[in-house]
């Protein structure tokens, strides 16, 4: 995510711009945590830009102004991790406002915080002439791409832990797509609804009804089996799926991975679409075996994304990390710095960091 804002910063910095980064570190609860200042962003940045990048240790105060007041045109400093102020989550309008007096402008570049109505975010760009970065247009064409009028057919493939977000997206994508592949917490969710035993797996246990409903839908794509293991030991089994079955895990045991003929049956639809939106890892990928759900979608993508006439895209924390399993990742049309972001968007929600934008 650094990496990919350094565009739009280095554009700033040609025109002369005096430049003030405001980002954020993890979740510290509006309380300042040592362990999550943003040095180490700042040194990193430093590095992409090849200029200095003047880390703060605040984000208001008469020190940080006088520090923006000494700035020559093309500087660039960044201010302290903002999530250490409890305002930025309450967006009372008093931290926008001093962000705010601080610049003449708002640029937003951070797709990925666009659906928070935080102080940083909807809050300044209420309050100053707010525009697009370089970063944010890319991501807002591209997943244009797949809302507008995408090859079919069109394959949706989801899976994750957040089931209270993942799936409405599917429900109102329905109609839009040809093929949805789930695994992980939807999987999980759905065999819990048929009140299957699937011990400690991660579900959305209020989401039981919502899961059955997604899961009647034509476009669905039922899966064989699952992998069952146990987090952080050794050792694996397959259970298939049958409309007799009572119970998939033992009270000790989870549903890690998707199964070796979903595996199969999943990569034969992935490999006959045109379009494909992938979110959220099938399975526990940093653990072996469990790997193998989210390394095959993966390989499959990258496959389709090599042919003509074709549009892939991935989105989502977790899922942009499994892509180190894969070779040729680079194949992939479009690897949004979105998660929660890209799923409001795509389901036609209106994003409050874009709400003000004027350009």
């Amino acid at each position: 995510k650094i990496k990919a804002s350094v565009p739009t910063i280095e554009y700033l910095v040609e025109k002369g711009a005096k430049v003030i980064l405001v980002t954020h570190l993890d979740r510290p609860g509006g309380e300042v945590d040592e362990n999550l200042r943003v040095d180490s962003l700042a040194d990193k940045l430093s590095e992409f830009l090849e200029v200095k990048v003047n880390k703060l240790n605040d984000f208001t105060g008469e020190d940080v102004r006088t520090e923006v007041d000494k700035m020559k045109k093309g500087e660039v400093i960044m201010l302290e991790n903002i999530r250490f102020s409890p305002d930025e989550r309450k967006n009372s309008g008093k931290l926008a406002q001093q962000l705010a007096d601080l610049a003449d402008i708002f640029v937003i570049d951070g797709f990925g915080i666009t659906h928070r109505d935080h102080s940083s975010v909807s809050g300044v760009a209420e309050k100053l002439p707010a525009y697009s970065g370089l970063l944010l247009e890319k991501e807002i064409k591209n997943l244009d791409k797949v809302l507008s009028d995408p090859p079919k057919p069109f394959c949706l493939a989801m899976g994750g832990v957040k089931v209270k977000t993942k799936l409405p997206v599917i429900e109102k994508m329905a109609d839009r797509v040809d093929y949805i592949l789930t695994g992980g917490g939807i999987l999980n969710t759905y065999l819990a609804s048929e009140n299957i035993k699937i011990g400690s797996s991660v579900y959305g246990e209020e989401f039981t009804k919502q899961a059955q409903e997604v899961f009647q839908l034509e476009e669905m794509i039922r899966p064989l089996d699952v992998t069952v293991g146990k987090k952080g030991k050794n050792g694996s089994r397959v259970e298939y799926l049958s409309e007799d079955k009572a119970e998939i895990c033992t009270e000790e045991e989870m549903i890690l991975d998707l199964g070796p003929k979903t595996i199969g049956k999943y990569q034969d639809y992935l490999e006959k679409s045109n379009t494909i939106l992938f979110n959220g890892a099938m399975g526990l990928f940093e653990q072996e075996p469990f790997q193998l759900g989210t390394q095959a979608i993966l390989e499959s993508i990258v496959r389709v994304s090599d042919e003509d006439n074709t549009f892939t895209v991935i989105g989502g924390g977790e899922t942009v990390q499994s892509l180190e399993l894969v070779e040729e990742a680079d194949k992939i049309d479009f690897i949004s710095t979105g998660g929660g972001a890209m799923l409001h968007y795509l389901t036609g929600e209106e994003l409050p960091g874009l709400k003000y934008l004027e350009k």
